[in-house]
């Protein structure tokens, strides 16, 4: 009985043994795979930039169906007398050609990996973009062909140009009769533009435009008189009058002539890293140590070992 039960025994706690869920031998499952990351790579960004080139051309094929469709609809209704008069064929718009040329030159550094290059073209595109819409706009608020037969609005009046509601086709005509304004009238049309009710857009045009001539007259003798005039036209606008003096200040540094330091520590960040990227070395080192922000004091520091290199 005793081996008996001892075999009992024995099978019970083989049994128990078998059956008892001992887990403890070596385990034979298959790890899980690792998920490899996708990284995107050069193909994406470059896809990227071919949807941004993309967009541009369905912008500017979007823009010239419209077009199309106005010179349709107007071709559609001759007038009274119009077997009294030769037809005149219409001239293409340099703007159309303007935006051929940025819409090639935003392809080719595409296709060259130039992405520097496809923001400035893309940036000139939208311009010329924005341009032909806002000529667009302002035939469809006044019902009239868009002035000027070469796309250009700088045969809209001034009345005209106040008459329209949308704040940025006045922008826009603001700047072409300035950038073609003749010198005796130039002081009155200032004025005039100042007037306008959005005075934000109407200073943000004038002072555009006080930027581009006070560039081009600041090396010369003129310089004194027109900046003298414009400061008349602007006294009672302190931030056009202020960017006066600064050019005044610039030219003065520029030219050597005399100026002194505490009036470039206190002007703004503007003149300030404008000259710092300039060729005065006496200013480039002032702002070297003091410049008011970083990139002013980075900007001069440059300019300082150029020199120093050179």
């Amino acid at each position: 009985m005793t081996s008996g039960g001892r075999q009992r025994r024995d099978g019970s706690s083989k049994r128990v043994q078998l059956t008892s869920g001992d887990h403890g031998g070596p385990k034979d499952k298959k790890s899980k795979a690792v998920r490899k990351p996708t990284v995107q790579g050069g193909n994406a960004s470059r896809a990227a930039k071919m949807r941004e080139v993309q967009r541009f051309r369905e912008a500017i094929r979007a823009a010239e169906q419209r077009r199309t469709a106005r010179q349709n609809s107007t071709a559609a209704t001759p007038a009274a007398d119009a077997d009294q008069h030769t037809p005149v064929p219409e001239l293409p718009a340099p703007a159309d050609s303007a935006l051929e040329a940025h819409l090639a030159a935003c392809i080719k550094a595409a296709l060259s990996h130039d992405w520097s290059g496809l923001a400035v073209h893309a940036r000139q595109l939208a311009d010329a973009a924005d341009r032909l819409d806002a000529e667009a706009i302002t035939h469809e608020l006044t019902g009239r062909p868009v002035p000027g037969a070469t796309g250009s609005l700088s045969r809209m009046n001034s009345h005209d140009i106040l008459q329209n509601p949308d704040e940025h086709v006045r922008f826009a005509a603001y700047l072409d009769k300035l950038g073609h304004v003749a010198d005796p009238d130039e002081v009155d049309l200032v004025s005039r533009v100042l007037t306008d009710p959005d005075q934000t857009m109407a200073q943000s045009a004038v002072l555009r435009h006080l930027d581009r001539r006070a560039a081009d007259l600041f090396p010369g003798p003129a310089y004194e008189g027109w900046a003298q005039a414009m400061t008349q036209a602007t006294i009672v606008y302190p931030f056009l009058a202020q960017r006066l003096r600064e050019w005044s200040l610039f030219r003065a540094v520029t030219l050597r002539l005399p100026w002194q330091p505490e009036d470039l520590l206190a002007s703004s960040n503007w003149l300030q890293l404008k000259t710092a990227a300039g060729t005065n070395t006496e200013a480039i080192e002032i702002l070297a140590e003091a410049g008011r922000t970083k990139r002013i004091r980075n900007t001069a520091r440059t300019g300082v070992n150029h020199r120093g290199q050179s």
